[in-house]
């Protein structure tokens, strides 16, 4: 009888955890954009909803966290603490780019700033605790 593999927990944690990310950015574009206001002098009724920007944002945090998912969920290796290794260069490199993008970006950027620092966390996390396992003899 084929049944079908149960799908990880931290594939879970991570669908999760990037519902809430999109979640918080999506709110966060309802906040005053203190670039606007203070150094453009834009006051607060005339600024509108950021809906492409928040669009781009939501795009970029679901490429991440799929690229992420199938970097530490590859089917065609066994569950090993070198995946989750693997997935750090990614996050990392979101990570960079969004720290270095965010001078004078609304504040849906820093919500997708401060997602992307828990991703690179998370996956931080998961390599430990596979190389912990590993180390200890419960498995990979």
């Amino acid at each position: 009888m084929n049944t079908p593999a149960p799908r990880s927990l931290s594939l879970r944690w991570l669908g999760l955890v990037t519902l809430v990310g999109i979640v918080a950015v999506v709110l966060s574009g309802f906040r005053e954009d203190g670039y606007l206001t203070h150094v453009r002098q834009v006051p607060y009724s005339q600024q509108h909803y950021p809906l492409g920007f928040i669009a781009g944002i939501v795009v970029a945090m679901v490429i991440e966290a799929a690229m992420i998912g199938a970097i530490v969920h590859w089917r065609a290796s066994p569950s090993s603490w070198l995946r989750p290794l693997l997935a750090l260069p990614v996050a990392f490199a979101f990570l960079a780019l969004v720290f270095v993008s965010s001078m004078h970006m609304p504040p849906a950027w820093f919500a997708y700033l401060a997602w992307t620092m828990l991703v690179f966390v998370l996956a931080f996390g998961l390599a430990l605790v596979r190389i912990g396992k590993r180390l200890f003899g419960r498995g990979a």
